[in-house]
């Protein structure tokens, strides 16, 4: 249940560019995942989501476990890309091609880019990738939600300084990204009653709002996300 969160940012505005960055197994994945299918069945809206970590076939298990199996992916308007060798122009070219409301990128780091500018460094690369997708995610006026993975050694809590670029590609980074969103489990290693993840939700950048933080519980039986008491 993520009315709060949508509530929040007042809602996923097209053309903005969205990043919700956290440790390995925090729940990135799972949240985007929720976000997807609310915009489908709920919002009736067009979804695409490009996925190089995972498979098509892991992504429609665990709509499978969100959904409880009803209803089906095959029925919802969700479109999923799971091209191993995704650059920005093969997302420009799927978004021309699907016209959806809403894009995700699982994650970004993981994605090629199509000429080599900078063969020295990947930090350098990685800026580029983001400046291009945000010219995509505007030109095409849809909303797009990145994620980004973070050294799992960094279990403080997570802020955009923490990032490990250089200054300048960091800055470049975050000028571009409309919302800049953490999740933080500040005890990733153990589970309260039944199986349930604590999950604070830390928005520290917010260009159509105020920056918050949400507690929020991930049910690990069925992956679903549900928001709680605000800080």
């Amino acid at each position: 249940m993520l009315e709060k969160l949508y509530e929040k940012l007042n809602g996923f505005h097209p053309g903005g560019l969205y990043f919700i960055a956290g440790i390995p197994a925090v729940g990135k994945s799972t949240l985007m995942l929720n976000i997807a299918l609310d915009y489908a069945q709920k919002f009736n809206r067009k979804v695409l989501i490009f996925t190089i970590e995972m498979s098509k076939e892991e992504i429609a298990e665990r709509f499978h476990y969100i959904t409880g199996g009803s209803p089906k992916i095959v029925d919802l308007s969700i479109y999923i890309d799971d091209d191993f060798e995704l650059t920005p122009d093969k997302i420009k070219v799927k978004i021309d091609s699907v016209k959806p409301d809403i894009v995700f990128i699982d994650y970004f780091q993981l994605m090629d880019v199509d000429i080599k500018y900078y063969p020295q460094s990947r930090q350098y690369e990685l800026s580029d990738i983001i400046y291009r997708i945000k010219r995509i995610a505007k030109s095409n006026n849809v909303p797009v939600v990145i994620l980004s993975q973070l050294s799992r050694n960094q279990n403080k809590r997570p802020s955009f300084e923490h990032m490990r670029y250089i200054d300048d590609v960091k800055s470049q980074i975050r000028r571009n990204l409309d919302v800049i969103m953490f999740l933080y489990n500040p005890d990733i290693s153990s589970r309260h009653n039944k199986g349930v993840f604590d999950i604070k939700i830390i928005v520290s950048k917010n260009r159509y709002g105020e920056s918050f933080i949400i507690n929020s519980h991930l049910y690990c039986s069925t992956l679903r996300y549900m928001m709680c008491e605000d800080e």
